[in-house]
């Protein structure tokens, strides 16, 4: 059976949830190294701010209901597998693809009213890839540029 639109949301409610859990659990990893404690904690605040964004295309009551307990254990998990930072930067570049097509394709069908929600997901996903990609290539100073738009 195909998910709705509203289970797809909800999906990707919960890997934000997760996604934030991931990078909160990276902070104390790289607690000691200033420049990346910063730009985690910066992209915390991406993911956080995502997943406050479809909580009115989900409902308060339904988020409340939804496994977000799951999705955080999940990203202490994936942070676990984090020996260092070429490590979540290849971890982001790999993971970040398919996400961004599913919410491409959300995008499609998102209703006038959600329109506006949908694409900033999609957006962040994007400013996600900027960011591994500018990394992975030495350009770390100018790796938050496009996440911090999305946060003004």
């Amino acid at each position: 059976m195909a998910e709705t639109f509203q289970q797809r949301i909800q999906a990707a409610y919960l890997a934000e949830i997760e996604g934030a859990a991931w990078f909160a659990a990276l902070l104390v990893r790289f607690g000691d190294d200033d420049d990346k404690h910063a730009k985690l904690q910066i992209l915390q605040q991406l993911e956080r701010t995502t997943a406050a964004r479809l909580i009115p295309l989900i409902g308060a009551q339904q988020a409340q209901r939804l496994d977000c307990a799951s999705a955080e254990s999940r990203g202490r998990a994936l942070a676990a597998q984090v020996d260092s930072w070429e490590r979540l930067v290849q971890m982001l570049r790999g993971d970040l693809p398919p996400y961004i097509a599913r919410y491409q394709a959300l995008l499609r069908e998102a209703p006038a009213s959600e329109r506006a929600a949908v694409e900033f997901l999609l957006a962040h996903e994007l400013a996600l890839q900027t960011f591994a990609q500018e990394e992975a290539a030495g350009r770390g100073a100018a790796s938050l540029i496009e996440v911090r738009r999305l946060l003004v």
